[in-house]
């Protein structure tokens, strides 16, 4: 009888610790299943942020990308050829006395071969792609340069393939007849008498301003 009570009790004893680790043992599995799905919230969250955070960025750039590009397309170009740097510091105080609608960048050549050189610089920029390469929305020569080539110099830039469509507007300090139907015929857009020592520029640069400069022409760069 002691021996089938032994017995039993091991038995009984064997099945409670089975059951025991078997309980264990399931407790563990679920434990694990809780910790992967935690990590996989987890993962799934910080992907989350992670796209959003990428998405946040993507349209910043794109949008400091359009502002710049905005602000580009705003400005207006204005090559402005002359020898004279009284003459040349008249105009820049015509631009800022004038109310502009627009910002107005001045680029500045003394000579036809300045001048020229200028324009390949902008044609090479194109040639290679690059994106900083300036088309004038209006060129301001001054008829009167060293060795008398304003006419020379507004017969080459008519017949150059970057600028040949550009306004150019003549300056003069007389108005002569002769002078005037000849720049016409070349293709000057305006012809306009500079101010005499003293006078300000501003009213002449407003007619440039408002006839050239107030709508954007929106040229299209191509060689």
């Amino acid at each position: 009888l002691w021996c089938l009570f032994v017995r039993s009790f091991h038995v009984s004893l064997g099945t409670i610790t089975m059951s025991g680790v078997s309980e264990v043992l399931n407790m563990s599995s679920v434990v694990q299943m809780v910790v992967s799905i935690a990590f996989l919230i987890a993962v799934v969250m910080a992907l989350l942020v992670f796209w959003k955070g990428l998405e946040t960025f993507l349209k910043k750039g794109k949008k400091e990308i359009n502002d710049t590009s905005s602000l580009r397309n705003s400005i207006r170009r204005v090559l402005l050829i002359e020898d004279s740097d009284e003459d040349y510091n008249s105009v820049l105080e015509a631009f800022r006395k004038i109310e502009l609608g627009s910002p107005v960048c001045i680029y500045r050549c003394v000579n036809e071969i300045e001048s020229l050189s200028f324009l390949q610089e902008q044609k090479d920029a194109i040639a290679l792609g690059q994106n900083d390469a300036v088309l004038p929305d209006v060129i301001l020569l001054d008829l009167n340069l060293p060795g008398g080539g304003g006419c020379e110099l507004l017969r080459v830039l008519k017949m150059d393939e970057l600028v040949h469509n550009t306004p150019v507007v003549v300056l003069d300090t007389s108005m002569d007849k002769r002078n005037i139907d000849i720049c016409y015929q070349i293709g000057a857009s305006s012809y306009l008498e500079k101010p005499v020592e003293g006078e300000s520029f501003v009213t002449p640069i407003r007619e440039v301003y408002d006839s050239w400069l107030v709508k954007p022409r929106h040229q299209r760069i191509s060689i």
